[in-house]
């Protein structure tokens, strides 16, 4: 097979595989690694969990305990999250800051449907500002309020991503194979006298 036909084939392999993403993907609305509930309140931005790291707040920040408006504002973070799951999505640039913490987006349940953006929810209540530090969010295009994923929503993305892994084993073994025939051939014409 030449060089050519072998790029085209790749090139729709991609352009399959990347459209079954676009697809899926869009339903998982909101994305979090850990699921636990707070076990301290450290300051209007951190918090800690159970057998974790402590978790920071990203790109927002609030006036430490000591300063003036970091009582309210740990105050507004307790009254947020303590005694609540939060769903917590850890920045997958860096995991953590320099203070060791994880870097996060946080999320509680709002109703049946919705979860919280508990970083957004601080600044519209007046207890934070945000800080667009180096990670993998844009804070000015965080919504309030996003759709939970739904079991429907995580069973398609997971059914999609079985399928691309699939075709990609497949591929992988046809151009194994193609490739493995062609070295043969290439061992038989020199071992032919």
């Amino acid at each position: 097979m030449s060089k050519l036909r072998l790029g085209i084939l790749i090139l729709l392999f991609l352009m399959f595989t990347t459209s079954v993403f676009r697809e899926a993907y869009p339903l998982m609305r909101v994305e979090y690694e850990i699921v636990s509930q707070p076990t301290h309140i450290r300051d209007g931005d951190t918090f800690e969990i159970p057998d974790s790291p402590a978790i920071r707040l990203a790109d927002v920040s609030c006036p430490e305990t000591y300063q003036y408006g970091g009582q309210e504002a740990t105050s507004a973070l307790s009254q947020l999250i303590w005694g609540k799951t939060v769903y917590i999505d850890v920045d997958d640039v860096y995991v953590t800051g320099p203070y060791g913490r994880y870097i996060c987006l946080i999320y509680v349940d709002y109703n049946s449907t919705h979860l919280l953006n508990v970083n957004l929810a601080m600044v519209l209540n007046g207890k934070a500002t945000i800080t667009d530090y180096d990670n993998q969010w844009n804070p000015y295009t965080w919504t309030l309020y996003v759709p939970k994923p739904t079991t429907q929503d995580i069973a398609t993305l997971l059914a999609a991503s079985a399928i691309i892994s699939l075709i990609t084993v497949a591929t992988l073994n046809w151009a194994a194979n193609r490739a493995w025939r062609e070295l043969n051939q290439l061992i038989q014409k020199k071992s032919d006298p």
